[in-house]
């Protein structure tokens, strides 16, 4: 926690991570919502601005790409391999199961 305050940040995020980099600026929107903390369809189409069925086209090419998970209340959440090409303890930028 002490470094967190000396560097002013809470998680570190790498914007060129691979897998994450792709995406169009809607879509990291999304993904940085979502590792902050999970979120239903209404709260993202909010947060985007886009109806229901714009956002559950994003999320269901999102889950495609393995990068996003429907929790089981409903709320997408990241997946393990959007966190980990987040995060510096990320395995090279390969899916980790």
């Amino acid at each position: 926690m002490a470094i967190s305050r000396i560097y002013g940040t809470l998680r570190y995020s790498r914007p060129d991570a691979p897998g994450i980099a792709d995406l169009d600026p809607t879509q990291q929107t999304v993904i940085h919502a979502l590792i902050a903390s999970p979120l239903k369809v209404d709260d993202i189409a909010a947060l985007v601005s886009l109806d229901a069925v714009g956002v559950l086209k994003l999320l269901g090419s999102l889950e495609l790409e393995g990068l996003i998970e429907r929790m089981m209340d409903g709320r997408y959440a990241p997946s393990k391999f959007a966190l980990h090409a987040q995060t510096p303890f990320g395995h090279n930028g390969k899916r980790v199961n």
